[in-house]
């Protein structure tokens, strides 16, 4: 195929909002805080379940404790994923604060060092949607940072195969602002490992484009010797009316950015089977797309994809046939709660 052939392909799916090379690519799988669909999420058998599903990538939120330790949690508010609330001892340090722009009413990382954190045991954030998670209530504790790379290292100490790893700085501004920023402990913790210094793919992300900014200028000065450390920009879904807004946005994205993460309704909304041109316009100016997130129950499938109206039902076959409709729109990376049903799905597309 001659050069100005393969041009003007390119040409026509950037217009058409298609990549024509999208089936030729690697499509990188993330275990979206490891594999919940089967254990609860941020825990180590679920990032261990990720791995042994052939997940790519495994995910992690943190957020600081008081004494500054990093832990994997979906957020700082302990009661919504931990019984917390069981301990008489700490029935004091309920209370109210405004983190980001919501209101929570609970218990508050920040407020807990770590020794105390480790009393904790953590529950099924969504008990409606997988009961099943619910038989591992109470069981695990909640991990630090350190222990999500040491499962990885493991792994490949044991079997040789590398899984990078994703880090998600929650709130990081809320932290900055309360005197625990998070910047300089996650790439401290990143620099004291040779899996995640000179081994394993990494990718440090973010709502905040101040704090990946700030990482940013971090990794070309302090902290030059992380090479294989990259950044991914969030998105959230505020709607179609902001559509526009995230499209204006990508090229000052791209100046700090390597990864573009935004919520899959962005190239799919409101159930259409017709992309929007987000991802050729992101490749454009340079950015890979990896959008967030993909599971396999009906509840969280378009009604089209779905196997019953039970929502708390697995659907992998849909899954598969939401996953394959984003393929072909040409991105370049997943983030799913069931690694081993994405994999499938590669291997079928």
């Amino acid at each position: 195929m001659s050069i100005n052939v393969l041009n003007r392909l390119f040409l026509i799916g950037v217009l058409c909002g298609y990549s024509v090379f999208s089936q030729a690519k690697e499509i990188t799988v993330i275990g979206h805080a490891g594999a919940p669909s089967f254990a609860i999420a941020n825990t180590l058998p679920s990032y261990q379940r990720a791995i042994n599903d052939g997940a790519d990538f495994i995910e992690t939120d943190i957020v600081p404790t008081k004494d500054g330790a990093l832990i994997s949690i979906h957020e700082n508010e302990l009661s919504l994923t931990t019984n917390v609330s069981s301990f008489s001892q700490f029935a004091n340090r309920k209370t109210s604060k405004l983190v980001g722009a919501k209101y929570y009413t609970g218990w508050f990382s920040e407020d807990f060092t770590l020794s105390e954190i480790k009393m904790l045991k953590v529950h099924e954030r969504g008990p409606n949607t997988r009961p099943e998670n619910t038989a591992y209530d109470d069981l695990y504790n909640v991990p630090t940072l350190d222990e999500v790379i040491n499962i990885a290292e493991q792994n490949y100490n044991r079997t040789g195969k590398i899984t990078g790893i994703y880090i998600e700085m929650k709130t990081p501004a809320y932290f900055t602002a309360v005197g625990l920023p998070v910047e300089s402990k996650v790439l401290n913790t990143l620099a004291r490992y040779k899996y995640t210094r000179d081994i394993a793919p990494i990718y440090i992300e973010a709502f905040d484009p101040i704090s990946l900014k700030l990482v940013r200028t971090k990794l070309n000065t302090t902290h030059s010797s992380l090479k294989r450390v990259k950044l991914l920009q969030l998105l959230n879904d505020l709607g179609p009316l902001y559509d526009a807004v995230n499209l204006a946005s990508l090229p000052a994205y791209a100046v700090y950015a390597d990864v573009v993460g935004p919520n899959k309704n962005a190239i799919f909304r409101d159930n259409s089977t017709k992309a929007s041109n987000f991802v050729s316009i992101a490749h454009g100016v340079g950015l890979e797309v990896q959008p967030w997130s993909f599971a396999p129950e009906n509840n969280n499938l378009p009604t089209a994809f779905r196997c019953s109206s039970v929502l708390s039902e697995r659907c992998p076959s849909g899954l598969k046939k939401q996953l394959k409709m984003f393929f072909d729109a040409g991105i370049d990376g997943v983030f799913v709660d069931d690694p081993a049903t994405a994999k499938e799905a590669l291997a079928e597309y």
